[in-house]
């Protein structure tokens, strides 16, 4: 099958070593099951097989006021959860070795509150119908009632396990859904031109050869050059904490406005007096709200802060990788060039071969060889749309075909949870079914009473 465009067919083999694996890891869990039955066995006594049946109508809780506790503790304890999980899941805090701690911490509390809050419910919930007397005495209600009594105040614990399966479905699809959805973004951040291609080594060296190997096979409907100046004041480094760079890289306003008209932008518009920023929506925290970057020192003039824009921005834009600052034309003269930038726009779509036939036919370009005879493979500094497109496709096939199989895992557990306990009570209460039918029952009433019956409970 072809997952999301990607060229490869995926084929599905069998492991018999896997298969053996898991058939011994069954019988385990199934030999674990028995001694633990036999355990109990041995220790019950006549009474308590005589009255075995009757143990699903006892209470979980005797004591409202400790059940009411706990369904406040439990929501308590479930909102401070999701409070403490908005507040580290940050860009801010991301990168903080105490993030991932206070992650599990959160997930932990989450866990305890949704079984609290499940094991109080159904105990709460038939302690409000059984004070109402119109609605407890209303047709068949009583029989109703007492049938859903003898389950639902003892299946408390095992609703809070369906519901830990179920909101473990709902998360592993919404993931898949997410991945899916940041599919393009990633792609726009990563390549967002058909080829792109960069010198950052002086003497520059031409970019002819490229877009002929690129005509040879694609219709180029325009081909772009600009340059990434140097700034060595480099009055941004200090709020990005980029270590390895002692400059800020700059940009033509022009420059930038041909690259935006490419990608079907709005351009953007400075005077003499103004500066724009472009950086990385990750990093937007650093810089967003910061007195200090609303006016800096640039040639000899003070220049404001326009604006910030994450949209436009890619990881290839300048080699730091964090930002670029935007000027008007006339700043840059006097500034040593950092970078060469290529981009071209092709009429048809790019593939994967494309890249593969530049690293092959300009190898003698991008394979660079030190003094001392060592080489140095730069390929990185060739994008190409159609090679991260396939590459995404394949990444993004992986992750959502396995989270829609852990889902449709825990999903099936449920269905198998739901299944055994139906057939089980089908078979355990079927006397009990014929002789309310031969009271004058009617089949609707018995139907209510089977769907409560299929809800499953600790004790079986």
């Amino acid at each position: 099958v072809n997952l999301l465009g990607i060229p490869e067919v995926i084929f599905i083999s069998i492991n018999f070593v896997s298969i053996g694996l898991l058939a011994i890891y069954f019988l385990a869990i199934y030999v674990l099951v028995l001694l633990n039955l036999l355990r109990r066995i041995r220790k019950m006594t006549v009474h308590d097989f005589l009255y075995f049946d009757k143990q699903n109508e006892k209470k979980m809780f005797r004591s409202n006021k400790k059940r009411n506790i706990i369904f406040i503790v439990s929501v308590i304890l479930g909102i401070t959860a999701i409070l403490l999980w908005a507040s580290r899941w940050t860009m801010e805090n991301s990168g903080k070795q105490e993030t991932l701690t206070y992650l599990m911490i959160s997930m932990m509390m989450l866990i305890i509150s949704i079984y609290g809050v499940s094991a109080t419910c159904a105990d709460m919930l038939l302690s409000v119908l059984l004070k109402n007397k119109k609605l407890k005495y209303q047709k068949d209600n009583l029989f109703v009632t007492r049938t859903f009594a003898s389950k639902a105040r003892t299946m408390s614990f095992t609703f809070g396990t369906l519901s830990m399966l179920i909101l473990l479905s709902l998360l592993c699809l919404n993931f898949s859904s997410i991945n899916k959805g940041v599919y393009k973004a990633s792609i726009e951040m990563t390549a967002p031109f058909d080829v792109h291609v960069f010198e950052e080594k002086q003497p520059f060296k031409d970019f002819k050869e490229y877009v002929n190997v690129v005509d040879e096979d694609y219709t180029i409907n325009k081909a772009i050059e600009f340059d990434v100046y140097k700034e060595p004041k480099h009055q941004m480094q200090n709020y990005f904490d980029v270590q390895f760079y002692d400059y800020d890289p700059v940009m033509k306003l022009s420059d930038y406005n041909r690259l935006l008209k490419l990608r079907n932008m709005n351009t953007v518009e400075l005077t003499e007096d103004e500066y724009f920023l472009v950086t990385d929506s990750q990093l937007l925290y650093k810089v967003e709200d910061n007195a200090d970057m609303q006016t800096i020192q640039f040639a000899n003039n003070e220049l404001r802060l326009k604006g910030i824009d994450t949209k436009s921005f890619w990881y290839s834009m300048n080699n730091t990788g964090r930002f670029t600052v935007i000027v008007p034309d006339e700043y840059v003269q006097g500034l040593e060039r950092s970078e060469e930038h290529l981009i071209v726009d092709t009429k048809e779509e790019t593939t994967a071969k494309l890249k593969e036939k530049i690293d092959t036919e300009l190898k003698h370009l991008l394979v660079v060889e030190d003094e001392d005879g060592t080489t140095h493979n730069e390929y990185y500094r060739v994008s190409v749309r159609g090679t991260v497109i396939e590459e995404q496709n394949t990444m993004t096939a992986i992750m959502a075909s396995i989270c829609l199989y852990i889902a449709f895992i825990l999903i099936s557990a449920v269905g198998t949870i739901l299944a055994v306990q139906s057939l089980s009570d089908a078979t355990k209460y079927k006397y009990r079914y014929q002789t309310l039918r031969r009271l004058g029952v009617n089949d609707k009433s018995l139907f209510k009473t089977c769907l409560l019956y299929t809800s499953p409970s600790p004790r079986d």
